[in-house]
């Protein structure tokens, strides 16, 4: 490869079969592996064989409801094995689905469905104590569009529709009458078919869903199964959530195409997690840097029979490289990083085969699937040179098409030339490999000095009582803004003090590399998918130092 002097990369997507729809790619793994195991969930392993005979007969039943190509299909599952039937369900005769988190309650329920214009609606009964079928009954006045509740589990309202006696209906016949067969003969789904909008934010009052296509997922798991070099033997131990982009885009979809296997939890748990790697002998491993974080600190971890992993794949947010090179030596295995958007997919893929110390600080190069991605000056909009930081752009198969019904919102993240800017601020070096620093909204300018919340965050994860730092910058009438990092410290460490870390970095480091502000956590506020939150971290810094000075 040439060397690049300028921060653009292409790479192109040479052998990758374009025009897969979701419902040919099930199809043909059940053929290729009908007896692998598709998921697997406590003790209930589904093949490839009953999964896909389970898609089936959820479909026939959804078309009897009158559901067609282009009608579109809320999912509000935990990480159950129904959420992945209705979903492969929907995409076999074109319903565009949307994931809904199972936090989810009435606002944002119904802000999403009547903005999606939803026609059918899938939730359990009931979930962490909470009943969906009594809120979803409350709330059906408020959902013109929704014809039909299919409900897993009991109870349920009279109106609602029982998703075990749906997917129990002996539709699936081998002759010529069966109903999906014809149906998709003279109604094909194609792979410019929606597959999926995917809300991003917005669920209280200006919503925004990315649309995404078959062909526009299917390239992007293409490509992350290539990258990978994943095979029908791996077994993937999903620790981020189905309705995520990660969990969804990234782990089922790839899992799926690649005949492997979907290690389930219902949801994430630190316990959960370590015991599954062992008792599925798991060989990918996904989740936020947090999860990986909390499992090496958790007491059983040590115990715990971790050899099965190939790869600790993490995504989601900058890994700090002492971290990354953490795993490596604890876990005994290789990592992988990745990152990207709901918007464009995983666009940035570190290559399989990559040196550990470049993983260890970058999700590498684009995916090879006709992926352009660029760093450019925020102010001017052009290209910067090689190692400059600037802000991540990207273009290519596996954009968005826009946000569904929000024109302006569109406009204003693709630019006239089709690129999507990220809203991320990173470097690419000679080779194409991309470095985060974080959000442009998390660069904290302190005093004229430009400081990057990673490079903070980098030092101080080497101070051996630190578990888990964030920094943060929080307003300051002097300075424009003073650093803080809030820090978790491994279990049974006394507090860590600012003087302490003054006197582990000074020696190693720029003076404002320095915390001005040193907040001691339990735990810190995240997203269901384990993101940090760090505009509520900002928030309790600042009351936290407001009250201080009272």
């Amino acid at each position: 490869m040439k060397l690049l002097k300028m921060s653009y990369c292409y790479r192109h997507g040479v052998g990758i079969e374009k025009g897969v729809t979701f419902g040919q790619s099930l199809e043909e793994s059940a053929q290729r592996y009908p007896d692998n195991v598709a998921i697997w969930f406590g003790d209930t392993k589904i093949t490839y064989r009953k999964f896909n005979e389970a898609v089936n007969r959820m479909a026939n039943s959804l078309l009897r409801l009158g559901l067609k190509r282009g009608d579109r299909a809320g999912i509000l599952f935990p990480d159950w094995p129904e959420y992945s039937i209705a979903l492969y369900a929907c995409a076999r005769i074109g319903v565009v689905i949307t994931p809904l988190n199972p936090l989810f309650r009435r606002m944002e329920i119904t802000t999403i469905l009547n903005h999606l214009e939803a026609k059918v609606f899938f939730i359990p009964s009931e979930w962490r104590d909470f009943s969906f079928a009594q809120l979803v009954e409350q709330i059906r006045a408020e959902l013109p569009t929704v014809e039909h509740v299919i409900v897993k589990g009991n109870p349920k309202a009279s109106r609602m529709l029982d998703y075990d006696e749906l997917l129990n209906k002996d539709y699936v016949k081998q002759s010529h009458n069966d109903y999906l067969s014809d149906y998709l003969a003279k109604q094909p789904v194609e792979a410019d078919d929606l597959l999926e909008i995917a809300y991003t934010s917005g669920t209280t009052g200006d919503p925004k869903g990315a649309v995404q296509s078959h062909d526009t997922r299917m390239l992007n798991s293409l490509g992350i199964a290539k990258r990978m070099g994943v095979t029908s033997s791996d077994i993937w131990l999903c620790m981020t959530p189905l309705f995520h982009a990660t969990g969804n885009a990234v782990v089922q979809y790839t899992v799926f195409l690649t005949g492997g296997t979907l290690v389930l939890m219902g949801r994430y748990s630190v316990d959960v997690s370590l015991k599954e790697i062992e008792k599925t002998r798991a060989t990918v491993a996904i989740g936020v840097p947090t999860m990986f974080i909390d499992l090496m600190n958790h007491p059983k971890f040590t115990d715990t029979d971790v050899s099965s992993l190939r790869y600790a794949l993490f995504t989601g947010a900058p890994m700090p490289r002492e971290v990354a090179l953490q795993i490596v030596r604890r876990f005994g295995c290789g990592i992988l990083q990745a990152d990207g958007t709901t918007e464009c997919g995983t666009g940035i893929f570190s290559p399989a085969d990559a040196p550990v110390e470049v993983t260890a600080e970058s999700p590498g190069p684009p995916l090879d699937v006709g992926i352009e991605m660029k760093i450019i000056d925020p102010n001017s909009g052009r290209i910067v040179p090689v190692n400059v930081l600037g802000e991540i752009c990207i273009r290519g198969t596996t954009n968005m098409f826009g946000y569904y019904k929000n024109k302006q919102k569109t406009e204003e993240a693709i630019d006239q030339t089709g690129w999507f800017h990220y809203g991320d601020l990173g470097t690419m070096d000679e080779w194409g490999n991309v470095r985060l620093k974080g959000r442009m909204k998390d660069l904290i300018i302190r005093g004229g000095e430009n400081i990057y919340a990673t490079d903070m965050e980098g030092l101080i994860y080497k101070y051996p009582r630190v578990r888990e730092v964030q920094v943060v910058g929080i307003p300051d009438k002097r300075l424009g803004e003073k650093t803080v990092a809030c820090i978790i410290p491994k279990n049974g460490a006394e507090a860590i003090t600012r003087e302490e870390l003054v006197e582990f970095i000074k020696d190693k480091a720029l003076k404002y590399l320095i915390p001005d502000l040193v907040m001691v956590a339990d735990t810190f506020p995240r997203t269901a998918s384990g993101k940090v939150q760090k505009h509520k971290l900002r928030e309790i810094a600042a009351q936290k130092l407001m009250d201080a000075s009272k």
